[in-house]
């Protein structure tokens, strides 16, 4: 009820969940709560299948039970088929415009795009990917190139062909960017990508993937930035404990400090850790290179995120240096705010404006094309 605004009285608990207005993203907020305080995995599917408080409790109880009957039994980590497991799921599935797809950054949130959704309107379908571990028990995509063949293959069941229209905020725009290069290479076209303050892969070049307490405090003081708090998880601190009683007093400090609910449970946490260490290996992995699709960068008018995310000095480029490092031209869109606040308030609306406007020029070059 909280995460919906809507009064527990007023809810019938056999009338389904999105006549209240559970929509995509609501029901991502509703599902990482849940899984947050009972340590359990409730497939997306679930809540999209229209549940009702009744049914979610009923398969909620049953999917807890199972873990309880579990809990001795050692964990395999399989690859599920392409009809148990998705990538891609809908934030806004109607819609008589061209689809844009999202890319979520490290932590696999896509719920910061929800103003942005929000001000595209009715009328522009909009789906996003989630990285593979993050909603189910399987082992993450521990390269660029295995993640892409995942994500071409779902955005190409949904859309058989192009041109695809992408776009990722921070680190969620290096995989955009991978996407529109893996497409072009299985021969589809890509309208666009746009980067909403995305560095180049080296930013991710001093994280260590190998060390959970390491990654815990970075993903913390990410979420904090974000959150824009001034609290800070210093890992230097923790350099005279063993690594397990490192990752156990930083998350113990993060509980503490709000940062992380008291409830929720170390073995949730450590899932996100091993899935966003995942992609920190899959961003070291991958080089950009040249794409035929037009590339769009969205910056904020106030510098400074980027370093103090990388905790490191960066280049003062306009373009965080994407223009050398592709060998093409890079058109810049400058909108307000800093890099944690770009996709809020009237730098939401300023880039859904002109994300609709880009939208809306590539349909009518292509309707022009096919009458001529």
């Amino acid at each position: 009820a909280r995460i919906m605004g809507v009064e527990p009285d007023s809810l019938e608990v056999d009338q389904p969940l999105s006549t209240f207005g559970l929509d995509s993203l609501l029901a991502l907020e509703l599902k990482n709560n849940l899984e947050g305080r009972l340590d359990f995995t409730l497939p997306m599917a679930k809540l999209m299948e229209g549940p009702t408080i009744t049914s979610l409790a009923q398969e909620t109880a049953r999917l807890v039970i199972e873990g309880a009957d579990n809990v001795e039994r050692p964990v395999t980590l399989r690859a599920k088929s392409d009809e148990e497991w998705t990538p891609l799921f809908a934030l806004r599935p109607t819609g008589t415009r061209p689809v844009l797809v999202l890319l979520p950054a490290l932590g696999g949130d896509v719920r910061y795009y929800a103003e942005i959704v929000q001000e595209l309107g009715d009328d522009q379908p909009v789906y996003a990917f989630r990285p593979r571990g993050i909603d189910e028990d399987m082992k993450p995509h521990q390269s660029m190139a295995e993640m892409m063949i995942d994500y071409v293959a779902a955005l190409r069941k949904l859309q058989p062909n192009g041109p695809y229209r992408l776009a990722g905020w921070s680190t969620g725009g290096i995989f955009a960017f991978a996407l529109a290069e893996a497409l072009e290479q299985a021969g589809q076209s890509v309208a666009f990508v746009a980067l909403f303050d995305a560095p180049l892969p080296t930013i991710c070049e001093n994280l260590d993937p190998e060390d959970d307490a390491k990654f815990l405090c970075d993903l913390l003081n990410f979420a904090n930035c974000l959150a824009g708090t001034n609290v800070r998880l210093d890992y230097d601190q923790l350099l005279t404990l063993t690594p397990d009683e490192r990752f156990q007093t930083a998350l113990a400090e993060a509980r503490r400090q709000g940062t992380v609910p008291v409830e929720t449970p170390e073995a949730y946490i450590r899932r996100l850790v091993h899935v966003g260490e995942a992609n920190v290996r899959a961003i070291q992995s991958y080089e950009p290179r040249l794409i035929a699709g037009q590339v769009h960068l969205f910056v904020p008018a106030t510098k400074g995120g980027l370093a103090e995310i990388s905790s490191r000095e960066l280049p003062a480029v306009e373009d965080n240096g994407w223009t050398p490092e592709i060998g093409q031209s890079v058109e810049l869109h400058e909108v307000p705010g800093d890099h944690f606040t770009m996709l809020t308030g009237d730098a939401a609306a300023e880039i859904a404006r002109q994300l609709s406007s880009l939208v809306s020029i590539e349909s009518e070059l292509k309707t022009l094309r096919a009458r001529s």
